[in-house]
């Protein structure tokens, strides 16, 4: 995918049974340096972020994150334990977030959004045979949000606005 070309780094998972297999696709095989994360989540999110962080520094980053369900908007809903949610919570707010999902996955109704859930910037959803983009706006409203000296009016109006941006990547060779 073009606009990955400016990343120097990937943080990426071994997807499990159930999850996506993005890596029989093309889309994320860009020859950058990458960081797998553990499949057990025992292991501890922070000390994960801790790592990456120490690793990539300031390089431009994106992070594939696995979901069982996401809306349009970029709000994540995985296994229910908040891994990704702490972890993400600690890397550096510029690194992009890419949610991995079937199109099944995908609601184009907002999910149940929690102050401590942590969205993604993009979906890509594997809808057979092509993979589908689309670009978020959760993670611009909880930056809005943030900002206490920040004016709220229209803010409604503002994120009833956003619209996702969906682009087809067709896929040659199965997925």
């Amino acid at each position: 995918m073009e606009f990955l070309n400016q990343y120097e780094a990937s943080i990426r998972y071994r997807p499990l049974d159930d999850e996506v297999d993005y890596g029989q696709s093309k889309l994320f095989d860009s020859g950058i340096d990458s960081i797998f994360l553990p499949s057990h989540k025992s292991a501890d999110p922070l000390i994960w972020a801790a790592r990456c962080t120490a690793c990539f520094g300031d390089k431009p980053v994106y992070i594939l994150i696995p979901g069982r369900r996401f809306d349009v908007l970029g709000t994540r809903h995985g296994r229910g334990k908040g891994w990704y949610d702490r972890f993400l919570s600690q890397v550096p707010v510029g690194w992009l977030r890419i949610g991995i999902a079937d199109a099944s996955q995908l609601s184009a109704l907002p999910l149940n959004y929690q102050s401590w859930d942590e969205p993604v910037d993009w979906v890509v959803v594997y809808d057979a045979p092509a993979w589908r983009v689309y670009q978020t706006s959760r993670r611009i409203e909880k930056d809005l949000h943030h900002c206490s000296n920040l004016l709220f009016v229209g803010l409604q109006d503002f994120t009833h606005s956003c619209r996702c941006v969906e682009l087809d990547i067709p896929v040659s060779n199965g997925r």
